[in-house]
């Protein structure tokens, strides 16, 4: 069989004739019967392909709302609903996306080292959230009071 470098040369680095390397992943043999499809995918997942999905649309959902909090008022329902909703989307998405990836490197490695990161900054947005809330409320009263 031939070789996939000659056809992939400006998208891929060769470290060997024998050695494939894409996006800083390592195949021996790469080959058109190189590495199977699984083998490749569950690589892939083990290195946080699906962690830097999940980032990305959590990335989005932020730019959105921190757009809206930039042309209205920042102390609104909805701004401090959709901090909160950011908080949760950045918890269960954290906690799937590292399950994913530490049930795939447990596959490949023998053994795997789960994340936490997705655990304080979900909390942040939860409690920012809340403060949020809470600046509505105060800002409620003293428009009130004035």
């Amino acid at each position: 069989m031939r070789s996939v470098a000659p056809a992939l040369r400006g998208l891929l680095v060769l470290m060997s004739a024998r050695q494939l390397v894409v996006l800083g992943l390592a195949w021996q043999d790469a080959t058109l019967d190189g590495p199977p499809l699984p083998r490749l995918l569950r690589d892939l997942v083990a290195h946080g392909a699906v962690t830097a999905v999940v980032a990305l649309a959590l990335l989005w959902q932020a730019w959105r709302l921190v757009d809206r909090m930039t042309v209205a008022q920042p102390f609104t329902v909805a701004n401090a609903r959709g901090l909160r909703r950011l908080g949760i989307a950045v918890l269960a998405g954290g906690a799937f996306a590292e399950a994913v990836r530490f049930a795939a490197e447990t596959a490949m490695r023998g053994e795997g080292q789960p994340g936490w990161w997705w655990l304080p900054l979900g909390s942040a947005f939860v409690a920012f959230g809340r403060v949020v809330e809470h600046g509505r409320t105060v800002r409620a009263d003293l428009d009130g009071l004035v």
